[in-house]
């Protein structure tokens, strides 16, 4: 969409599949071959989707929120190391200071978005635009009334969807197994982290065995999902916990 390339601020739901901005090679090509594009046509569409990705970089990156129906994440793509690496890149990406990623559980109920993807656009001048998109056709919505009903809908329900760190941690759950990114963890010594706190409700361990990254887990789980982190984007998303930056 042009519009993302002009827009100061976005704000995004998804329903039933990860925006394009945040999705990998491999997720967007089996989305699009779903759709039923194929061949030149197929990885045309993959590589400028990729491109649309360079938005959320640098340093003028406009402030991107994401939230992601629990359903989306309950929705792998056939190849497991494919969706294994979407994942990853979620967590990688949620790392980032202009952006901020919920999930909205199943056990939420019904809400007003409830069969419709949408992003809000903040263009120059002031004026925010919508854009809602189902399995057939999108639009493209500039009249303020209708704006302001869709932006009242995405309010409600962004206060049922999780804080930012317990849908990190949600997305962490999805992963298993005691071998990630080529890591062996089966004989890591783990600490609690200092992104836990003293009530219990936030158990997540590290490891400080490997050099370069930290493999979190949580505790309650030991022998469950771990995810690996590079090192400094650990110490930047512990700091943001401790500053607030993802408190809700």
């Amino acid at each position: 969409m042009a519009l993302e390339a002009e827009a100061g601020s976005l704000w995004h739901f998804a329903v039933s599949v990860l925006p394009g901005l945040l999705q990998t090679p491999g997720y967007a090509r089996e989305v699009l071959a779903a759709g039923g594009l194929k061949g030149k046509e197929l990885e045309q569409q993959v590589e400028a989707r990729m491109g649309r990705r360079e938005l959320l970089t640098g340093e003028d990156a406009p402030p991107f929120r994401t939230i992601l129906s629990e359903a989306v994440l309950r929705t792998p793509l056939r190849d497991v190391g494919e969706w294994r690496g979407q994942l990853q890149y979620l967590v990688e990406v949620a790392e980032r200071s202009n952006l901020k990623m919920q999930v909205l559980p199943l056990s939420a109920g019904m809400h007003g978005l409830d069969s419709t993807a949408l992003m809000f656009l903040r263009l120059p001048g002031g004026l925010t635009v919508a854009y809602t998109e189902n399995a057939h056709r999108g639009e493209l919505i500039e009249a303020d009334g209708p704006v302001e009903r869709l932006q009242r809908a995405y309010d409600a329900m962004r206060d049922m969807a999780l804080p930012s760190a317990e849908s990190l941690k949600s997305v962490l759950a999805l992963f298993g197994g005691s071998t990630v990114r080529g890591i062996d963890l089966s004989a890591a010594s783990w600490r609690k982290s200092s992104y836990s706190n003293s009530d219990g409700g936030e158990c997540v361990e590290v490891s400080d065995d490997f050099a370069g990254v930290v493999p979190v887990r949580d505790s309650k789980v030991p022998h469950g999902p771990a995810l690996v982190f590079q090192a400094p984007g650990w110490v930047s998303f512990v700091s943001a916990i401790s500053g607030g930056q993802l408190s809700s």
